[in-house]
Parts: C-alpha cells; structure tokens; sequence
C-alpha cells in the first residue's frame, strides 16, 4: 500500500494531530500534522466540539499522532488549512481579479467547518468587487471593455507600451459571475446577487475565444440546476418590460415649429426611430440595457431638442432596468 504524500505547505514537525484526504487530481492520499489547538481557535463549534468528544477504542496512528479522515478533497482542504495558518497567502488570493474561482471550494469548506472569519472576509471582498450604482457598473463593464482592447492590441502588435501591468493603468475587472453567486450566498451577501445575475446574463453561454487575462466566460458547468430557469425567465421579463416602452422618445411636431434651427420632424423622427430599433435589436441578443450607447454619427441632423430627448428617454430607460434587476431574476 502506497505511504501517504505530506503536503508541502501544513506538515509540520511539531504538530499534534494529523488530518488525511484524498487528492483526486495528484490520485494520492494527502497527511496534513497541523496543531490541534489552532483548529479549535479557527472553529470552536466545530472543530472544538469534535476534539471534545471522547476518542474511539481504536485511533489510528501516524507519526506517532492520531489521525482524523477527513471526507473532503486534499487539494481543497489543504488550500482551507494554509489559509489558516497564512495570513498573507490568504490576502494574495483575495486580491486576485479571480479569486472567486480560487477560493469558492475553499471558503464551501469554511462554511462547512464553520471557520466564520474566512466566510466574513470573502463576503466583505464581493461586496468590494461588484458595483452597488449604476453609475459604477457602467464604470466597470467599461474598464472589461478597455482591456480586452489592451489585450487585443497586444496580440496584434506583440507588445504594449506603456506596459499595463503598471499600477497606473491597472483597471477594475468584475469577478467570474457563477462562482460570486455562490458565495454570495454562502458568505450571505445577497446585495450582490442582482448583479452577479446580470453579469451572468450578458455573458456568452456558448464557447468562444478567451483572451488570456481579460476576456472571461462564464462559468456555467457550476451553475446550480435550480438557477438555470431563473435566467431564461429572466430573458422573458426583460422582453416583456422592454415591449412596454415600444415608443421612440421624439418631439412633436407643434415642439418643432418653435425650434427655428430644427430640420424637420421627419428627419428627427427617421433618426430616432432608427437608433429605437437599435436599441431593440441590441437588447434581443446583450439584455443589458445599461450598455447600449449612441454613436456621435447616429444622430446627424437631428435637433438639438430631440438629442435631449433622445439621451434622456434612454437614461431613464437604464435607471428602471437597473432598479428592477433584482425582480428580472426572481430575487425579490
């Protein structure tokens, strides 16, 4: 029989209690000799009540220390153990633009272990990650957008000056959307959910060319089955409240008689109704209205009045999208 592998971050020498699991990638078993009382501290209701209890006849032994089985997947618990024991470690992987990825099986098992500090600082690191306004997250989708451009001008040219790794033109990206609404929830931060709903939503569900640092796909393989409904019901209500503002926002044609600089009400309404459907067609394939835009070119010879009209009608349009975000997937 195979010796077991000791992991090469939490196996130390003057430990006093040795936890084993089985690695499914390395196909091995992994033996963690890690100290009894900093378990009990990282988790009293658990691990303090578990050492608590009277052992069984027979513990089984290595290196001279019992040995707990632990059902969970070496490669996860042992991320879940550095944590404890590293402070620092943990931090870098929360500062990662994917940390949700990094560290959802991880902090699963601190809520399951109930280690609370691990499960209270991811919930505070979401709620950092993804914007609250709709200011914010027009802000960061834009910042997405500015750098797969970065990233595609670099695979066009070879290189990017000035280098953008530099502090100064780092930009904001949104975490991965599936694995934020799973700890979302685990860490119960629900404000977030809307969003990470709404990312998910504008995301390709089909394979495509990734750039290597920017351009994510969602993670769909991680979707939970009873999720899956919430969104195709929520392309439906998006549909639905989209066929509720079926008119172009335009001025009247008494409005125009009084503009003397305007070129006509046929013109303006041409435009406008042009950009309107647009907007429907954009919105039959994004669902994010939030992201529509007007070209500058899109509303040549269009009156001044009507441009206000126009940008107004449209602002307005992405504050209710906004504001009912939350009802789109079921959440309220």
């Amino acid at each position: 029989m195979a010796q077991p592998t000791h992991d090469e971050h939490c196996y130390f020498d003057d430990g006093n209690i040795v936890l084993k699991a089985r690695s499914h990638s390395r196909n091995a078993e992994i033996v963690y000799c890690v100290h009894r009382s900093l378990l009990v501290r990282a988790s009293p209701a658990f691990f303090g009540n578990m050492f608590s209890m009277p052992p069984p006849p027979i513990v089984p032994m290595y290196g001279g220390h019992p040995v707990v089985d632990m059902p969970d997947n070496a490669d996860t618990l042992g991320q879940l153990i550095r944590f404890l024991y590293d402070a620092e470690y943990f931090h870098d992987v929360l500062k990662a633009n994917d940390f949700t990825l990094k560290i959802l099986g991880p902090c699963q098992l601190a809520h399951q272990y109930q280690v609370d500090w691990i499960t209270s600082a991811v919930g505070e690191r979401l709620k950092e990650s993804w914007p609250h306004t709709l200011v914010g997250w027009i802000s960061r989708t834009e910042e997405e957008q500015e750098a797969v451009s970065r990233e595609l001008l670099g695979d066009i040219n070879g290189e990017i000056e000035p280098h953008w790794e530099d502090k100064g033109f780092q930009v904001r990206l949104l975490p991965e959307p599936v694995s934020s609404i799973l700890l979302a929830r685990l860490c119960t931060v629900p404000e977030i959910l809307p969003f990470a709903f709404l990312d998910l939503l504008r995301s390709s569900l089909e394979p495509q060319h990734q750039f290597s640092c920017y351009d994510k796909q969602a993670r769909m393989e991680l979707l939970p089955a009873d999720d899956w409904p919430r969104i195709y019901r929520a392309r439906e209500r998006i549909n639905i409240w989209l066929s509720h503002h079926p008119d172009a926002p335009y001025e009247s044609s008494r409005s125009h008689k009084k503009i003397t600089a305007c070129q006509g009400n046929t013109v303006c309404e041409a435009a406008i109704k042009d950009i309107w459907l647009k907007l429907w067609r954009y919105m039959a394939t994004h669902y994010d209205i939030t992201q529509f835009s007007v070209e500058e070119g899109e509303t040549k010879g269009v009156c001044m009045q009507c441009q206000g009209k126009l940008g107004r009608g449209i602002t307005a349009l992405q504050v209710e999208f906004w504001e009912s975000s939350a009802r789109f997937f079921s959440l309220v």
